[in-house]
């Protein structure tokens, strides 16, 4: 099933997040992939990152990976995931016209065993315009996992704006890419402010 741009996604509090132009994909490579065992004896597939975020009964937002996940969502306090703790699965979900959202019931399940695996596979991923920074995966709450402000959003921007006031902005986003990425607990920000020598230059439309 594909998702494209200006497609609605169920995201939390059964809230409609719309899908933006910006294309998450990421070629084949070594990754590292969760599933869970459950202590009821269900067992899911290998369907999501080891940094992907979990929203959990008694902390919140979790990830296996906390760092990388904080890294990526510099606004969210991630939480380390671990056996023992509850994540949420959509049961039923229904429309309502009234407010707009979906009404979803949960089913609550609790952690046995985080299985993680290492494989060769493309990774593809969903960036939102509009609403909440997260969305259902395998039926569990995730994360977004992706930078809100993103390299082709400023790259986009920058080009934009041409001639001598380019060269400038581009100055000074690389003087504040640091304090900037430490205000926003989000290193990636800072990356790819700092990273700005590499945008290919405008081009001439005259």
């Amino acid at each position: 099933e594909s998702v494209g741009h200006g497609d609605l996604v169920v995201s939390e509090q059964g809230a409609l997040g719309c899908v933006s132009s910006e294309r998450v994909a990421h070629p084949a490579s070594p990754v590292a992939l969760i599933g869970f065992e459950f202590e009821d004896g269900t067992q899911t597939e290998l369907f999501a990152l080891d940094s992907h975020l979990f929203w959990t009964n008694n902390a919140a937002w979790c990830s296996l990976d906390p760092d990388h996940a904080q890294a990526e969502n510099g606004f969210m306090d991630a939480s380390k995931l671990m056996p023992g703790q509850m994540v949420y699965r959509v049961q039923a979900s229904s429309y309502n016209k009234g407010t707009r959202k979906v009404e979803l019931t949960y089913a609550a399940k609790r952690i046995a065993k985080i299985l993680r695996e290492t494989r060769t596979t493309p990774v593809f991923g969903l960036h939102f315009n509009s609403g909440f920074r997260s969305y259902h995966a395998g039926g569990y709450l995730v994360g977004l996992n992706y930078p809100e402000i993103t390299f082709s959003r400023i790259q986009h921007g920058i080009q934009e704006l041409g001639g001598d006031v380019q060269q400038v902005t581009t100055s000074l986003a690389k003087v504040v890419a640091q304090p900037l990425a430490k205000g926003m607990r989000c290193p990636a920000v800072g990356s790819i402010f700092a990273a700005m020598d590499q945008y290919p230059a405008p081009r001439d439309n005259a």
